[in-house]
C-alpha cells in the first residue's frame, strides 16, 4: 500500500501569490497587502455612516 500527501500538491504554484488582510471600524478601513499590485474595495452602506468621511489606510499610508 502506497501513501501520498496530496494536500501539498494543491498549493504549488508557478507564480508568487499575494495576500490582503483588511479590517474596518468607525468609518475607517485598514488594509495590509503583500505581493499585491492592485485591489478593489466594495463598501456596503451597512458598513459605514455615509454622512461622515471614510478613511482608508493601506500599508500604513492614508
Amino acid at each position: 500500500m502506497e501513501t501520498r500527501d496530496t494536500l501539498l500538491n494543491h498549493f504549488k504554484y508557478n507564480h508568487k501569490s499575494g495576500a490582503i488582510k483588511a479590517t474596518y471600524d468607525n468609518n475607517g478601513f485598514t488594509i495590509e497587502t503583500s505581493a499585491t499590485q492592485s485591489f478593489s474595495i466594495l463598501i456596503s452602506p451597512d458598513m459605514v455612516d455615509i454622512n461622515k468621511p471614510v478613511s482608508i489606510i493601506v500599508n500604513g499610508k492614508l
